[in-house]
């Protein structure tokens, strides 16, 4: 009886050695998965800054441009305001502001903050595209 159990608790020992073996594979093979796994999204998180950096590039090219025409010293030259345009057109100020209202004529304009601007090419082309004008004196 006494060899039966001995050659139990040496098969219960081998089987044991033999389960310890087999989870450290396991988790070896584990830890190479998630090493192989870190290193591709690495390599995806190093393209999508790439592209966030080319992206910004472009943006930082575009806001250039845009922070030029909005400058007054370029509006100044491309842009009239109320009084400028009553002035080019030789009207009041007041009825510059009741054609901006009615929608009819859809006068070109823009609102940059509380000051509206107008562009002098669109009003020369709007100006064309009229053959009259409502007298709002």
């Amino acid at each position: 009886m006494k060899d039966v159990k001995e050659k139990v608790i040496y098969c219960l020992l081998g089987f044991s050695i033999l389960l310890n073996i087999y989870t450290i594979n396991l988790i070896s093979n584990f830890k190479v998965t998630i090493a192989n796994e870190l290193y591709r999204l690495n390599a995806d998180v190093n393209r999508v800054n790439n592209r966030i950096s080319s992206i910004d590039s472009s943006f930082s090219g575009i806001r250039a441009k845009v922070d030029k025409y909005i400058t007054k010293e370029e509006m100044g030259k491309d842009f009239m305001s109320v009084a400028e345009l009553a002035e080019y057109l030789d009207i009041n100020r007041n009825v510059v502001y009741i054609m901006m209202e009615n929608k009819e004529l859809d006068m070109p304009y823009v609102k940059i903050d509380s000051e509206y601007r107008f562009s002098k090419a669109a009003i020369g082309k709007w100006l064309s595209t009229r053959k009259i004008i409502d007298n709002y004196k």
